[in-house]
């Protein structure tokens, strides 16, 4: 728990530090802030991932996929509910930064982006609650 913990709360940082940079103008070229999503993502997803597997992979996608099964919310292509809004989430994020000077030309770049992180960061919270509400059920005593 300790190790999701820590790489969820390095994920939100490199968003929000994206989000940072983005409002102070410190990308040095156009494609830093989409890297910096990119770095997030692959944080997120980890190496040997396989769409929608709980037994394959290592880091939050997987965790989230095996929430989806404690909780039954998988979707119809076999992905958890969650990890189909985030990775949705994170290529709106990516996307948004893909324009020339998306940063330096209006100040609602910035904030439309801050909303994208804001919605993504609560979305990323869902599998760390159902592992909670899991672990609390199943460590419950009777009292």
């Amino acid at each position: 728990a300790a190790a999701a913990l820590n790489l969820w709360g390095y994920i939100v940082h490199e968003l929000y530090q994206t989000l940072d940079r983005c409002a102070n103008r410190g990308f040095a070229k156009d494609e830093d802030g989409v890297h910096s999503v990119d770095e997030a993502v692959a944080y997120w997803i980890g190496s040997s991932q396989e769409t929608g597997s709980q037994k394959k992979g290592h880091l939050l996608y997987r965790l989230t996929e095996e929430g989806s099964e404690l909780f039954d919310t998988e979707t119809l292509d076999g992905q958890s509910r969650a990890n189909s809004k985030i990775l949705k989430l994170f290529k709106e994020a990516a996307l948004h930064l893909t324009f020339n000077h998306a940063c330096k030309e209006r100040e609602s770049a910035t904030m439309n982006l801050g909303f994208m992180i804001n919605r993504l960061t609560s979305q990323m919270v869902v599998p760390l609650i159902q592992h909670l509400i899991y672990n609390l059920k199943r460590n419950d005593r009777s009292r």
